[in-house]
């Protein structure tokens, strides 16, 4: 009991701080929203090459990062989101890890997904969203 309250007691103690110290410290930061694109865009990259290199420090990541970047100016270019990529990347070790976990415990059988009326109809949900909105993005295309 003693543990929950001295918990409480530093969250209350946090955002008190957060509101205070927090105002002051994004006001101190939207003097970057001015800062020109041209002189804050080299020194991000630069940051950000600099921060790979010291975790890593090998070249490889830093070519990785490079066609990353690529990559996204591409999208850009075709006017597709990069926001599901992002998505995708951060989400897809856990979910590899968990559909090899569920594969491995049930012999390897992929048949395992449509066992139950619930997982059927799931991905039969799933099936007919697909649908929808590919036969969607064609009739708007044409």
């Amino acid at each position: 009991m003693i543990l929950a309250f001295g918990l409480f007691a530093l969250m209350v103690i946090a955002n008190l701080l957060n509101w205070t110290f927090g105002g002051y410290l994004m006001q101190m930061m939207a003097v970057m929203a001015r800062i020109p694109k041209q002189l804050l865009m080299p020194s991000v990259l630069l940051l950000a090459m600099a921060a790979i290199y010291a975790e890593q420090a090998n070249m490889l990541s830093l070519f990785w990062l490079m066609g990353f970047g690529l990559f996204g100016m591409f999208l850009r270019l075709v006017d597709m989101p990069i926001l599901p990529f992002v998505i995708a990347a951060i989400l897809a070790r856990p979910l590899e890890l968990t559909s090899r976990q569920a594969f491995s415990s049930l012999g390897g059988d992929p048949w395992f997904l449509f066992s139950s009326v619930t997982s059927s109809l799931l991905m039969a949900g799933c099936l007919v969203i697909i649908v929808y909105f590919i036969r969607r993005n064609a009739n708007e295309a044409a």
